[in-house]
């Protein structure tokens, strides 16, 4: 049974005290108090609700475990990396959230995060970052200067930052002699062809992704060195209305006197959107954009083409990682149900759809049709269209339910693939009745026969549940003198229809009754038909003339 109190102390303006909360065991507290000495004691627990910059990592990327609405009322959050030694962890973020860096390669992280109450009570979270692959990084390197009829060396750096074994791959187009082993190569370009084109590309491959290099020349005239093509490991993308949305600024960082001409293009294949380079040379702006519930997240090859005044051109690729968080999901927000009576002992418990927001995605992306998935063991549990987002579940049964934990689960992936799943406990709850207000008319006397003040008494339930007990009672506390001589009858003359119960304080004309202007203290009690108990303390001067609360 759950009691709520209230204490106030009428004077002639009618003023109050602050609520009393009194309690057995933490579990007459709300979720963010504990039970000590018999009061409830403020003691916020925390809420994590971090999300990963990214659900995979390659060696040496740095993930930030993005708090966002976590709320920690004291210290810091405890980070733990499993299997040991995968990544280690670093300085929180600015704004608090915490850090790591991938330092094994192909490995899937288990991160575990702690956070703690004032008194000690620990919450934690738990998330999964899987591995992704690095390419080999391949880089070209050319003579300085090449004429007709001499040989050439070329030698290709290549170097894999997860350090896998890797192939090279060589591939020549032209009229000269060409050898290769490994990463070196060698060419013997014809006398007399200064107008000829020659096109090298090498390729190296770990297996999982390639890597490759290319560079087309003409005898007598250097062509371009690409250097490398500088874009961020991943960029976020955004959905809205229309459709979803990313942007990445890129620069090609080539070594030549110039003037030199980029062309950009976009690789990818069976891509459903657009791809637009906005501005000219060599850090143009790459708009992607896709219609709704298409993907877009995904890894992306883009190409640049960069061609000096004589024509020599050279070639170089990247990828372009469009990264995807996954969505924030809530199963419930901890409040018990409502209910209302379905029969004699039954009553059926229910959340309606819309009590909270079930979905939240940090992209803007909707959920992919088809993949919302509610679930309970409890055969109890109803949940009326277990594949919309937010459905209106049922339990139905007998007060044994009452405070009981019922388990329920949903998850949904949203349309760039990223799954989520959450679990929460369903609690039928029952509302004590609530004290809408009360009025105490003056004291009035029958000569010969008693004294008596009457009180009315407002109370509805917010369940609509029976009210099986409306008392006013002395408290003991009163001055033994007069106290046992008081008693509290029922009676219906002196309130009106607007209230639920009117009780009548008396005393005996001729026995000791508090003195004028005492202050006489009663306990109001209402009782609902499942137990819900509310209680009102009272402290009333004997002589009130009126006074009406609220």
């Amino acid at each position: 049974m759950r009691i709520l109190r209230w204490v106030s102390l009428l004077v002639f303006a009618g003023c109050t005290q602050p609520a009393i909360h009194q309690c057995k065991v933490d579990d007459d507290c709300d979720s963010d108090a504990i039970c000590a000495e018999g009061h409830c004691i403020f003691d916020p627990l925390p809420r994590l609700r971090a999300v990963p910059s990214t659900d995979r990592a390659r060696v040496g990327e740095v993930v930030t475990l993005e708090l966002g609405e976590s709320s920690l009322p004291v210290g810091s959050v405890e980070v733990r990396v499993e299997p040991e030694g995968a990544a280690e962890v670093l300085a929180p973020a600015s704004d608090g959230s915490p850090r790591i860096r991938v330092i094994r390669p192909h490995t899937s992280l288990g991160v575990t995060l702690v956070a703690r109450s004032p008194a000690g009570r620990k919450v934690s979270q738990s998330l999964a970052i899987g591995p992704r692959n690095s390419a080999p990084v391949v880089r070209l390197v050319a003579p300085e200067s090449l004429q007709p009829g001499e040989e050439a060396e070329f030698r290709a750096e290549v170097s894999d930052p997860d350090g896998d074994a890797f192939a090279v791959e060589w591939e020549y187009v032209g009229h000269g002699t060409f050898s290769a082993n490994g990463v070196l190569a060698r060419l013997s370009l014809p006398p007399g062809e200064a107008e000829s084109e020659h096109r090298l590309r090498v390729r190296a491959d770990d297996g999982l992704d390639p890597g490759e290099a290319t560079l087309a020349f003409r005898p007598g005239n250097r062509p371009p060195v690409i250097e490398g093509i500088v874009v961020p490991e991943a960029v976020e993308h955004h959905c809205g209305e229309f459709g979803c949305g990313a942007q990445v600024r890129l620069e090609a960082v080539v070594r030549d006197a110039g003037p030199l001409t980029y062309d950009w293009h976009f690789r990818a294949q069976g891509f459903s959107g657009t791809a637009t380079f906005e501005g000219a040379g060599p850090n143009p702006l790459l708009i992607l954009r896709t219609p709704p519930n298409e993907p877009i997240a995904g890894s992306y090859p883009v190409e640049v083409v960069v061609r000096d005044e004589e024509g020599a051109i050279a070639t170089a690729t990247t990828q372009v990682v469009v990264s995807n968080r996954p969505p924030r999901l809530a199963a419930h927000d901890g409040r018990p149900l409502l209910h209302v009576a379905v029969g004699e002992g039954r009553y059926l418990w229910y959340r309606e759809p819309g009590t909270f927001p079930v979905w939240l995605d940090p992209d803007g992306d909707t959920p992919r049709p088809g993949s919302i998935r509610w679930s309970s063991p409890d055969p109890a549990v109803r949940i009326l269209d277990p594949e919309s987002l937010d459905p209106r579940i049922e339990i139905e049964g007998g007060p044994e339910l009452l405070g009981q934990k019922i388990p329920i689960s949903v998850e949904a992936e949203d349309v760039n693939g990223a799954r989520a799943k959450v679990e929460a406990e369903l609690e039928p709850g029952n509302h004590p009745p609530t004290v809408l207000g009360y009025s105490i008319v003056q004291r009035l006397a029958v000569e010969g026969v008693r004294s008596f003040q009457p009180f009315c008494f407002d109370v509805e339930d917010p369940d609509g549940d029976p009210l099986v007990v409306l008392e006013l009672v002395v408290h003991p506390d009163n001055d033994p003198s007069w106290r046992e001589n008081m008693a509290v009858v029922e009676d219906t003359w002196a309130c009106g229809s607007r209230y639920e119960a009117e009780l009548h304080a008396e005393c005996p004309w001729f026995a000791t009754c508090p003195p004028k202007k005492a202050i006489v203290r009663y306990v109001f009690r209402a009782e609902d038909a499942l137990g819900a108990v509310t209680e009102l303390e009272l402290a009333v001067p004997w002589d009130t003339i009126f006074v009406t609360f609220p």
